[in-house]
Order: C-alpha cells, then structure tokens, then sequence
C-alpha cells in the first residue's frame, strides 16, 4: 500500500536511529575522554617512578661515598657484590623503563574541529526541501566509525605505556628490597676506620 502512514513510520524510524548513534557518538567521547585521562596518569606514575628512582640512586651513591659497602664488598660474599652492584642496576633500570613509558606517542585525534565545522556547513548547505533524518544518521554514524578508529588506537597506546610504567613500578620495588637489604648490611658491618 505505502503512502503517507509508512513515510511517517520510516520517518520516525530514521530518527530514532539518529538519537541512538548520536548517543553512542557521545558515550564514545565520554570513553576516549576517560582513556586520555588514564593515558596521562600513566605519564604522572611513570615520572613518579624515574623521581623515586632518582632519590634511591642518590641514597645508593650516599653509601658509597661514605664507605659503607666497602666492608661487605671486602667479605667477599656473592650477597654483599650482588646488593652493592644490584641495587643502582635495578633502580637505573626502572628509570630507563619509566622513562620509556613517559616517551611521547602520536595518538589520534576523535575530530579536528575544522572537519566538524566543514561537516556542519555541508549540512547547512542542503535546502530545507532535501534535508531529512537520514543526513542526521548519516552524520552521526560517520562520526561512530571515527569514534571506533580513535578508542581503539588509544586503548592500544595506553595498554603499552601501562605495561612500562607496571615494569618500572616493579624493578623499582625490587630496587627498594636490595636498598633495604644494603642498609641492614651496612649497619651490620660497619665500616673500617683506620
């Protein structure tokens, strides 16, 4: 049959699809918003991680000027060469990772605002006569498939830098266990005082 009762229906149809894929436009942004807010606390632990390993250096460099790890390189223990030599090893290891980490990556950008003033004007352009729902739709499910293209790179970009900064944090808390470890070791043998 057709006519006007089944224009109406696809009409209304058609409108619904534009609410929903302009929802899902905005739940993406909402998502992409919380990834980059996740991608820079990765960045902020990572350089948390090089400081502390900075600070830990320092104190390693501290108990070797001061003479402390002499007596238990002079015991000739594995124990004594493997904390005095493991300990900056690993703290300099976190810090190379971390800053591997911190290392700066190109992520995509969900819209330029340039394009979305060009989509908008295209959009204006149309008369009033040929301008239905369906270029709404259109409009926003072109944007999903960017949106999709976007959240994937960045959920990939920051899985990566996550596992830097989860290296780091760990090589740091090993450094952490040796530097423990030095410090009962140097209290325990105390330096030689000629």
């Amino acid at each position: 049959m057709g006519g006007l009762p089944d224009l109406i229906d696809e009409n209304r149809t058609i409108a619904l699809m534009a609410s929903i894929a302009k929802d899902a436009c905005d739940i993406s942004a909402k998502q992409y918003e919380d990834y980059y807010k996740g991608f820079v606390e990765l960045d902020n632990k990572a350089q948390a991680t090089v400081t502390v390993g900075g600070v830990v250096l320092g104190a390693i460099l501290a108990f070797i000027n001061a003479g402390t790890v002499q007596p238990l390189l002079a015991a000739s223990c594995i124990f004594g060469y493997l904390l005095v030599l493991g300990t900056p090893t690993l703290a300099l290891s976190s810090v190379i990772v971390s800053f591997f980490a911190m290392k700066v990556v190109d992520v995509c950008i969900p819209y330029s605002a340039f394009d979305q003033i060009q989509e908008t004007f295209d959009l204006c352009k149309i008369s009033t006569e040929e301008f239905s729902q369906a270029h709404v739709r259109d409009y926003y499910l072109g944007r999903l498939s960017g949106w999709e293209e976007v959240i994937s790179d960045i959920e990939a970009k920051a899985s990566t830098k996550a596992k830097f900064v989860l290296a780091g944090q760990i090589l740091l808390m090993l450094t952490l266990v040796l530097l423990l470890a030095l410090f009962i070791g140097a209290i325990l043998n105390p330096p030689l005082h000629k």
